[in-house]
């Protein structure tokens, strides 16, 4: 372009052009913001559903527990070969109960999260060790209203919810580097 075209010389039009680009710059950097804020909410959103349904399950299958009584439990620790394991009848159900409300209340939730994950694996270890031994036919009922179906169905819950619980350990470092 011929400075002094248009009425504006070069510095002029040099200042116009930067200042368009500014603008365009802006705007691009407040969708980007717009953007990051919607996936935090989203994220976090989803952290919180998440751990509220991870509370419910482990809540949930330890009251079933109480209320149900340490038989089911000692019947299947003892098909598993545990035959002298009162103590762990007895002290399942709180542990859940304690992990659920820990999730709950959303304290230390990296440990929380890390705790729920570990105790999902031994779950499904045991499920899995449970249907060697007694036949792939139905849940030991472990897990309450949760439990139905054979140990197949239970392992594919156990997974979703592993599943769940590694999402929150994500979304946990996500918003531990985003704050």
């Amino acid at each position: 372009m011929h400075p002094g075209m248009f009425g504006v010389d070069g510095a002029g039009e040099a200042q116009a052009m930067s200042g368009s680009n500014a603008l365009a710059g802006n705007m691009i950097g407040d969708a980007i913001a717009a953007h990051s804020r919607a996936r935090d909410r989203l994220i976090g959103a989803a952290s919180v559903l998440g751990q509220a349904a991870l509370a419910t399950v482990f809540v949930v299958a330890g009251v079933h527990k109480v209320m149900d009584g340490p038989g089911n439990l000692l019947a299947m620790l003892g098909a598993l070969g545990w035959s002298d394991s009162v103590w762990i009848a007895q002290a399942i159900p709180f542990f859940e109960i304690t992990v659920g409300c820990w999730l709950a209340s959303g304290r230390l939730p990296r440990a929380c999260g890390w705790v729920t994950l570990t105790c999902l694996f031994v779950l499904s270890a045991t499920l899995v060790l449970l249907g060697n031994k007694i036949g792939w036919r139905e849940q030991c009922g472990c897990m309450g209203p949760f439990s139905r179906g054979t140990i197949q169905e239970g392992l594919i819950r156990n997974g979703a919810l592993i599943l769940i619980a590694i999402g929150l350990l994500i979304g946990y470092r996500f918003k531990k580097s985003h704050s």
